[in-house]
């Protein structure tokens, strides 16, 4: 939950951020906490926006101008972010400026200027078919001779419950069930969804290995409100594994096993997808995936490919598509 701090700190010892900028963050990031509950996950988020948008400003936040604040957004919008990412970034700013001059930290900045500047046309979907992973993907990775059985763990829970990363890293050891031949898992509340409940027998085996492997210095270890994943720092305490180590193992790890990038989002897209495609109803992925059926999400992250239509509409026709 703290983790946001040591992350502007880390910019601040780099000279990506002032002290100044680190000070801002960090009391505009703690008042969202208290008063949205946002997730320890977008805390960190909001301290990865702070840092961006520096690269753009070339100067502290609390310095800003009308002039500077066009002139470094509009960078930020035709850099090469994705406009999904660029609507995120710009969002969070937005907010963060029109607090800061509302509380009269930044003084030589209007609000018409930060509110004049509009979100870029987005697409509705985020991921294309190349975006998504296959099972044999998920079976090369988990077979790497790289893998750990941590690693192995955390593929085959976002790849088959398809939750969200920061709802993986707030999992604890109560909200497993272990009843072979499935893992129940009960995804505790998380943005705006309420608690969701899936069902999942492939991941059973690389769940219970690291069970098995958990950290013997964890007090009380693989069980109650012990995180599932975890951490050192400094080799010494063991916390909360953070997103950033998150992100980094997985890209890591797919760079070196499959030639290509992923990142942890990817695999609630592929699972999402492949609930469809494989005959689950409508209501059931929505109930998986969002905790509600009146959601519209799935028109976004359901992603079939031109093969699924085809075997689909031949298979409709009573056509084998295999002959």
């Amino acid at each position: 939950e703290r983790y946001f701090r040591h992350y502007l700190q880390q910019a601040a010892s780099k000279n990506r951020l002032s002290q100044d900028d680190v000070a801002l963050w960090d009391k505009y990031i703690t008042k969202q906490a208290v008063t949205t509950h946002i997730s320890p996950s977008y805390r960190t988020l909001h301290a990865s926006v702070a840092i961006m948008f520096r690269k753009f400003s070339q100067t502290s936040y609390a310095q800003l101008t009308d002039e500077v604040w066009i002139n470094g957004i509009n960078e930020y919008l035709s850099s090469d972010y994705t406009p999904h990412t660029k609507n995120k970034g710009l969002d969070i700013l937005k907010r963060f400026l029109l607090w800061g001059i509302a509380e009269d930290v930044i003084s030589g900045l209007s609000e018409k200027a930060v509110t004049s500047v509009a979100a870029l046309p987005a697409p509705i979907r985020t991921k294309t078919e190349e975006d998504l992973i296959n099972n044999d993907e998920v079976y090369q990775l988990l077979q790497s001779p790289q893998i750990t059985p941590k690693m192995s763990a955390i593929i085959a829970l976002l790849y088959w419950t398809g939750c969200r990363s920061g709802e993986l890293l707030s999992l604890r050891w109560r909200d497993l069930h272990f009843n072979p031949p499935i893992l129940e898992v009960i995804i505790p509340p998380y943005k705006t969804n309420p608690e969701r409940y899936i069902v999942t027998a492939e991941a059973l085996m690389y769940v219970a290995r690291w069970r098995q492997h958990y950290p013997k210095e964890i007090p009380g270890g693989p069980n109650g409100d012990n995180f599932l994943f975890v951490t050192t720092r400094d080799g010494k305490v063991y916390n909360q594994m953070s997103y950033v180590t998150l992100y980094k193992s997985i890209t890591s790890l797919s760079r070196k096993t499959l030639g290509r990038m992923l990142h942890p989002h990817q695999f609630r897209a592929s699972h999402i997808t492949n609930m469809s495609s494989s005959g689950v109803s409508d209501m059931v992925n929505k109930m998986t995936h969002w905790g509600h059926v009146s959601t519209n999400m799935l028109s976004v992250y359901s992603i079939p490919s031109k093969d699924m239509i085809k075997t689909e509409l031949l298979r409709a026709s009573g056509i084998d598509a295999d002959e």
